[in-house]
């Protein structure tokens, strides 16, 4: 459930307030967006409302759509990963 990966965050910010926490790659916000049939923005400011400070640049191992499509058709394409990027800036 989202809901457990938004625990998470707040778990870490109840203990350690002052703590930034990093968390969660473009690739996972995706997979939240699916999970919870919701816009990325909506995503976004549910884990930043629970603590979030920023995300990690992983995920973009693979901007060759022609390699991911053989390798990694699972991943997210780098289309999709920049648009989730560029949102978490602009949040």
């Amino acid at each position: 459930r989202f809901d457990d990966y938004l625990q998470v965050i707040r778990w870490v910010k109840e203990k350690k307030p002052d703590l930034s926490v990093k968390a969660y790659t473009a690739v996972e916000v995706d997979f939240f967006c699916r999970l919870t049939k919701k816009p990325a923005e909506w995503v976004l400011a549910e884990l930043k409302a629970a603590g979030l400070d920023a995300l990690p640049g992983g995920g973009a191992e693979v901007f060759s759509e022609r390699v991911r499509r053989e390798l990694f058709h699972q991943k997210i394409g780098a289309k999709r990963w920049l648009e989730l990027r560029k949102l978490v800036r602009g949040a």
